[in-house]
């Protein structure tokens, strides 16, 4: 948590600042020895993905082929990952070379399409990638 966060310090209109709770949660994930702290959930799907598309020729076109419960964890276009639901595609992630993400994932949902990538990957999800996800704490401050 940065200082300014520890605070209870944030950003309100306009820039003023703001001195109050603040809810952060921060995320660990550790993918293939190297460990990540990002500030949410998502960023834990993101950071899996960009490391085995950097890593494994081809990976997102296979990964691409598994689908979540209704839609593909990951698509070449933002309204392919919403089928359906055409109004959501703006809520989608580039991930970087012509691959989205969608970002409104559930802590389960996101586990769950990490192992999945660790199967595609042929890594060992627990062993070679490990998420640990934090629980909301309410900075000091006011």
């Amino acid at each position: 948590m940065s200082p300014r966060e520890n605070e209870g310090i944030h950003e309100g209109r306009a820039g003023e600042k703001k001195r109050g709770p603040l809810a952060s949660t921060w995320q660990s994930i550790t993918v293939l020895g190297t460990t990540t702290v990002v500030p949410n959930k998502i960023d834990v799907l993101e950071k899996v993905l960009t490391a085995f598309r950097g890593r494994y020729q081809g990976f997102l076109a296979r990964f691409a082929r598994e689908l979540g419960r209704i839609r593909p964890y990951v698509a070449r276009t933002p309204e392919a990952l919403y089928p359906g639901s055409p109004h959501l595609a703006s809520q989608a992630r580039h991930i970087g070379g012509g691959w989205w993400m969608p970002t409104n994932c559930s802590e389960g949902n996101i586990v769950t399409a990490v192992k999945k990538a660790c199967e595609i990957a042929r890594v060992k999800y627990g062993t070679d990638v490990v998420i640990a996800f934090s629980k909301k704490m309410a900075a000091r401050g006011a």
